[in-house]
């Protein structure tokens, strides 16, 4: 009789145990939607003070602290976003996107030197939700750091893997330039 108690008991531990970890998630959803209606409506500063309270109450996702990140960075906040991207790298170091997201903080302020490193971080970490800027982005680096063959490696990596795809047109034709006046510079050498 005892065993099947025993039995009866994990069974029914496991199930309550099922229940909260499904609504937990469940929460997080509506947590998370609730966050997109405050952007929704441009209301920034609640929109981070309650990405902020998320990130309290789900410690061990970063994905609040680089939301609120995201929104310093819309609002030209660079220094807080950058604070809180940092943050959210601590949370999560395997985080593709922190790490590109930090880069394309430095590359907005033309500070390419800071922004390679993470950029070329979260393309080999990946999850970055647009790699083609991204590899742009590493090519545009290298190139403005004189670095004329590893511009030209990525920037034509860049344009086989990202020619077709939408959205990408002005990063094409700025790529194709950047790649004419690297064969000028690299002839000039010789």
């Amino acid at each position: 009789m005892s065993k099947m108690f025993a039995k009866v008991a994990v069974f029914f531990f496991l199930i309550l145990a099922f229940c909260f970890c499904f609504r937990k998630e469940e929460q997080k959803a509506e947590d998370g939607k609730q966050l997109m209606r405050l952007l929704d409506e441009n209301k920034f500063d609640e929109a981070i003070d309650f990405s902020l309270k998320l990130s309290k109450k789900y410690p061990k996702d970063s994905g609040y602290i680089a939301t609120t990140s995201a929104i310093y960075h819309g609002l030209g906040n660079d220094e807080k976003a950058r604070e809180y991207i940092l943050q959210a790298i601590e949370i999560e170091p395997n985080s593709g996107s922190n790490h590109a997201n930090l880069g394309f903080i430095y590359y907005k302020k033309k500070d390419f030197k800071r922004a390679l490193p993470p950029l070329s971080k979260g393309l080999e970490l990946g999850g970055y939700s647009d790699p083609c800027k991204l590899t742009y982005a590493i090519g545009a680096c290298s190139y403005e750091l004189n670095d004329l063959e590893n511009a030209a490696g990525t920037l034509l990596a860049f344009i086989q893997k990202c020619n077709e795809i939408k959205g990408n047109e002005i990063y094409l034709t700025d790529a194709k330039e950047i790649l004419l006046d690297i064969d000028k510079k690299i002839k000039k050498r010789k």
